[in-house]
């Protein structure tokens, strides 16, 4: 188990960010990326439960960051999401991300699912595009030891 290095004022991850998840991140010996989050009444939206966009927001994470730890420069294209049941407040969730294929060796497909309670609560399949760009080099840093 690797702890993933945060991302500054990353919305999700990033430490730097008042406003944001501030999560922690970990690349398992599996190669998936793993992360134990609790959200609090900050990212509310039906009263006693977590707003949808905030729980896309650590899934997007965990599942673009699974395919960056993989040695994968990508970006998001399309994610398609399904909600179970909704995510309770100030409950521990674990968000995993895992790649699930990789197609035309530019086409990364990662799973990602939220759990709670050995149930899962919310499930993604998003499809990252691999990229070569000079924008992303800052970003490509944080992975070169991984």
């Amino acid at each position: 188990m690797f702890k993933i290095p945060e991302h500054g004022y990353c919305f999700v991850c990033g430490n730097s960010s008042k406003k944001g998840l501030n999560a922690t991140l970990f690349l398992m010996d599996d190669r998936s990326v793993c992360c134990e989050y609790e959200f609090d009444i900050n990212f509310q939206g039906p009263p006693g439960f977590v707003h949808g966009a905030a729980s896309f927001s650590l899934l997007d994470e965990v599942m673009g960051i699974c395919a960056w730890s993989n040695g994968y420069n990508v970006l998001l294209k399309h994610m398609d999401i399904e909600y179970f049941k909704m995510v309770p407040l100030y409950k521990r969730i674990k968000a995993i991300g895992r790649i699930e294929k990789i197609q035309e060796n530019k086409k990364i497909f990662v799973i990602g699912e939220i759990i709670y309670e050995n149930e899962v609560y919310i499930r993604a399949r998003g499809l990252y595009i691999l990229v070569e760009n000079e924008l992303l080099g800052n970003v490509k840093k944080v992975f070169i030891d991984i």
